[in-house]
């Protein structure tokens, strides 16, 4: 954790505009300092020179060198947080996602003002810079190519499922979650996965998930059966719940407002979840700031789910996990590759 002292962000962006408009933002903010306003890396280069940033804001596109190029020479050399300031596109959203496996922390998408789910502009863009801040970044080589050949395999049975594994992350949760279901084979109840994300960059998300998976994959759609062997993102902009119905469990999909500051919450999935009980489902509480999903983590433990949350060591941000081991909602800790080995060795009945 940072202490006291202020928060020193670097914004990189070609828009002079953009620049202007995320330092007023942040200069209102009694804990964050803005060191520096740079156009292009270069200019960014120069101002690291004489001050090391604690977050740094990047844009992807911008002329003489372009974001993604920049952020794996950080990476490599000098590992900082960054957050992506990406506009609000699919074609943005899937470069914003390799941005995040090259080591970004963050997105935030752009226009603030229709982007951000009725959040306040000021205080949800305050808060990524804090969540930035809080993050552990390491080095890392050049990102190697994660898309595995085609294999010609069945996926498995396509029944309607009747288990669940409920899985919610923030901060770094992108990574965690790829290393826990990548590998993952047939035969596995539906998954339902809430990763805090804005609006279209979950569909980029699922999409990418999906190439290199061997589950089925996709963003949630309203009213849709889960499918065991199935993978559900919770869309951006809205809160994902289960309902039980004589057909089988249902997605259903509501625009109320943010729970947590966030949509979709995990709690909100969570709590919905609670009429299901049994310990053959599962729910997972992975890396993240803030305290979402504790809540709901400790309503499914007390309703006879197994409940895991992910430990400090492997967490990008030991906070939403800590949360839920504070308030006795996870009967226990692991790592990625345990809470990968418990799921996939799992008998569910």
């Amino acid at each position: 954790m940072l202490s006291s002292r202020k928060i020193k962000v670097l914004v990189v962006d070609d828009s002079k505009l953009m620049r202007e408009m995320l330092s007023l933002i942040l200069s209102k903010e009694s804990d964050i300092e803005i060191i520096g306003l740079a156009a292009d890396p270069y200019e960014a280069v120069e101002i690291m020179k004489n001050i090391k940033p604690d977050v740094i804001t990047l844009d992807i596109e911008m002329p003489k060198m372009d974001g993604l190029t920049f952020l794996k020479k950080i990476m490599r050399q000098h590992p900082i947080p960054v957050i992506i300031i990406s506009s609000l596109t699919l074609e943005s959203a899937q470069i914003s996602m390799h941005a995040l496996e090259l080591g970004a922390v963050e997105i935030i998408s752009k226009p603030f003002n229709k982007s951000l789910c009725g959040l306040n502009p000021n205080e949800y863009i305050s808060n990524q810079i804090r969540r930035a801040a809080n993050s552990k970044v390491v080095m890392k080589n050049a990102l190697k190519n994660k898309n595995k050949p085609i294999i010609n395999f069945s996926k498995g049975n396509k029944k309607i499922a009747t288990r669940i594994i409920c899985i919610g992350a923030s901060t770094g949760g992108t990574i965690a979650i790829r290393k826990l279901i990548e590998e993952i084979t047939p035969e596995m109840p539906a998954i339902v996965i809430i990763q805090h994300m804005p609006p279209i960059f979950t569909k980029a998300f699922a999409d990418n998930l999906n190439k290199s998976c061997q589950l089925e994959i996709k963003e949630a759609e309203e009213d849709e059966i889960l499918i065991n062997n199935h993978v559900y993102i919770a869309p951006g902009g809205k809160h994902l719940m289960v309902i039980k119905t004589s057909q089988g469990i249902k997605v259903h999909l509501t625009e109320t407002a943010p729970v947590n500051f966030v949509k979709p919450s995990i709690d909100v999935a969570m709590e919905s979840m609670k009429n299901m009980g049994g310990k053959e489902n599962i729910a997972i509480i992975l890396t993240g700031m803030g305290s979402d999903g504790a809540i709901g983590l400790k309503t499914l433990k007390d309703n006879g789910w197994t409940t895991i949350a992910q430990d400090e060591e492997s967490s990008l941000i030991y906070g939403m996990p800590k949360k839920a081991f504070e308030l006795g909602a996870a009967k226990m800790v692991m790592n990625i590759t345990e809470i990968k080995e418990f799921i996939t060795t799992k008998t569910y009945v």
